[in-house]
């Protein structure tokens, strides 16, 4: 099952942990759980809201490829990047109209969803 939105935002300061993974090779859950045993370490948290962003590099929908790379974001919002715990990195999310994907399904009907 796929739906999407289309948010319009404002631009954020994100703190998080990032990993390169491909879909075949999907370890999305483990960086979620280090994510989430660390963020109480995070100061200035703005809201409750956690973000998932996946950052595709240049021709990545062009031909869907399982195997293909790309960067896989487990973040919060802050108010400010002081005091950044270690092993967490800032990500600057920019402003403007975001598709926001639901797609409930197993790895291998993404490529159906990839190409919506």
């Amino acid at each position: 099952m796929l739906s999407f939105q289309i948010h319009t935002i404002n631009s954020k300061t994100l703190i998080g942990l990032h990993q390169v993974i491909s879909i075949g090779n999907n370890t999305t859950s483990k960086l979620w759980n280090a994510f989430r045993k660390e963020q109480t370490l995070i100061n200035n948290i703005k809201g409750n809201e956690l973000y998932s962003i996946h950052i595709y590099p240049p021709n990545y929908f062009e031909t869907f490829n399982p195997d293909l790379s790309f960067e896989n974001w487990a973040a919060i919002e802050v108010e400010n990047t002081e005091n950044i715990p270690e092993g967490f990195e800032v990500l600057h999310l920019e402003g403007g109209l975001y598709a926001a994907f639901d797609f409930k399904g197993n790895h291998h009907e993404g490529a159906q969803a990839f190409d919506y």
